[in-house]
């Protein structure tokens, strides 16, 4: 042993050579001389992470150091050295002649002295802690791993894996909350830097914008609704507007949709009907008269491309030409992953958060990009599809449910700093509810608490088959709150894969529960002209569809 503990040699980085004896020496050290480290120490340590036949006076120094500040509540050399000698007494054919002056030589050869009698001038408390985490990490999860996957020569087959697995990435994330103190700052003095402002970036939706002040970076948000409610167009509709803001500024920001219903087929002909504004009965046309000159150009317009918004007079793109922007908008920030589980991807879907991890960690980098917003689409088949290729009990879903919005924030949305938004079923009692009736996040189907850690959550109401109507109602709102803004009014265009705001050309009836555009509610309610604003000419939306489109 050299003069002092801390004149020995060291290595980094710690994770690529196994502890050693001097590595233990510099643990011990600081275990006895910083309380915060002996602290974490005795939270994580077992004493079978010592080993009885190479390390036996490491294992009783520790037992000593435990046992004394539970019997005190303080460490000094005097009080260990007790406790040590008992514990060496006591078990006197595993003491061998360098064990005892190893650890009671009265003086900066032994580790008590040397740990309790020297000064703290001269520690380095990070470097106990990275020891420590060392330290936990080879013996509380490599050595059991692999010894559990040498029983038998490798031959046997160990059927509880996954939990097993998932028990290692759970230790390894307690032995890496020893690294830091995640101690936020208090109020800042007056005249000091200013702390980084808050950012809500908009989603270009303004019923959306209006309610939730926009999206924040780190926020996993939610999206409820009825069977053929809307919840995949709506999810569509986010992800193609959040690919059209990151175009519009320029950067190399990507909106990702992951479609765990859906296959990419029958995905693909809404995104760029929403994308290139073309009407999706063409498209479909199209594709299945593999003719890409049924497109309209100048020269053969249809009627209703003059009647877009935003075409003036003049102005007026060609589905040819609009396809092609929104070819050059989607291939530059929008990802479509098909999770399935479809003949062209059949082993997709089923590897829970890890898997959606893998699969954007690998995007980032393929692409040299970085995320804006991560649409999951929906987080009943996320769970379910997990649970079934692992044989996990049906009667587990709530909680894989209520934990999935949490889980996506911590390990996606921080992660890769953007936006989650994340679509769930409401329970099947809800599409019973009348068209003008809010509904409400707690409502979602498998678990009342699937919004629980969620910043943001809106439910689409069921559709008023009589006007194509429904209700979006923002039950939760968690650093916003607009209380006097009544619920907007929506309808899905159906050519253009989109809601529509009808907010100004509908109202809620009271009475009759179902919705009447403005004109007739000022007939029939009276009011001062201006009350209720005037009726816009019809909107052509297509026939209301019996499922979601």
């Amino acid at each position: 042993m050299p003069n002092t503990l801390l004149e020995a040699t060291w290595s980094p980085p710690l994770h690529e050579l196994p502890i050693t004896a001097n590595d233990l020496d510099l643990m011990f050290l600081h275990i006895m001389r910083v309380s915060a480290i002996f602290a974490d120490a005795q939270q994580m340590i077992r004493p079978e992470y010592f080993d009885r036949t190479t390390e036996p006076h490491y294992a009783v120094l520790w037992g000593a150091l435990v046992e004394a500040h539970a019997r005190y509540g303080t460490l000094n050399y005097e009080c260990v050295s007790n406790f040590v000698l008992n514990r060496l007494t006591a078990s006197p054919d595993t003491v061998s002649p360098g064990m005892r002056t190893a650890l009671l030589q009265p003086d900066r050869n032994g580790i008590i002295y040397n740990g309790l009698h020297s000064a703290d001038t001269d520690l380095v408390p990070e470097l106990g802690r990275d020891i420590l985490r060392k330290f936990l990490r080879e013996r509380g999860v490599i050595q059991p791993l692999r010894t559990l996957f040498n029983q038998g020569g490798g031959r046997t087959f160990i059927s509880d894996m996954p939990e097993l697995l998932n028990s290692a990435v759970s230790e390894l994330g307690r032995i890496e909350s020893l690294r830091t103190m995640p101690i936020a700052k208090s109020m800042p003095a007056r005249g000091s830097e200013f702390p980084p402002p808050i950012i809500y970036e908009p989603t270009g939706l303004q019923f959306i914008d209006l309610f939730t002040r926009g999206q924040r970076r780190g926020d996993a948000n939610g999206l409820l609704g009825v069977y053929g409610g809307g919840k995949t167009t709506l999810g569509l509709q986010i992800a193609v507007e959040s690919a059209r803001l990151a175009a519009a500024e320029g950067n190399q920001e990507l909106s990702v949709y992951l479609s765990y219903e859906e296959s990419e087929s029958k995905v693909l002909p809404r995104i760029w009907a929403n994308a290139g504004s073309i009407r999706k009965a063409k498209l479909e046309s199209v594709f299945v008269e593999e003719n890409w000159d049924l497109l309209s150009t100048l020269t053969n317009l249809e009627p209703y491309e003059r009647e877009l918004t935003g075409s003036a007079p003049g102005m007026v793109l060609s589905e040819s030409e609009r396809w092609d922007q929104a070819r050059t908008l989607l291939d530059g920030h929008f990802v479509l992953f098909d999770m399935s589980g479809s003949e062209n991807y059949p082993g997709a879907g089923a590897g829970y958060v890890d898997e959606i991890v893998g699969l954007l960690e690998r995007l980032v980098r393929d692409r040299n990009a970085s995320l804006r917003t991560v649409i999951v689409d929906y987080a009943g088949l996320v769970c379910r599809r997990h649970m079934e290729a692992n044989d996990i009990a049906e009667e587990r879903l709530r909680y894989f449910l209520g934990g999935l919005g949490d889980t996506l924030r911590r390990q996606v949305a921080n992660r890769f700093n953007c936006t989650v938004w994340l679509l769930q079923q409401l329970n099947a009692e809800q599409p019973t509810k009348s068209p003008t009736t809010l509904l409400h996040h707690t409502n979602a189907a498998e678990a009342r608490n699937f919004a629980e850690n969620l910043a943001v959550c809106g439910c689409l109401g069921t559709i008023d088959r009589s006007t194509g109507c429904l209700m979006l109602n923002w039950s939760k709102v968690r650093y916003h709150s607009e209380r006097t803004r009544p619920a907007p009014i929506l309808q899905i265009d159906q050519h253009f894969c989109r809601f529509v705001d009808v907010s100004t050309e509908y109202t809620a009836d009271p009475q009759c529960h179902t919705f009447l555009d403005a004109s007739d509610a000022r007939t029939i309610y009276g009011g001062i002209d201006g009350d209720v604003p005037p009726r816009n000419p019809p909107r052509d939306i297509g026939n209301l569809p019996d499922v979601e489109i």
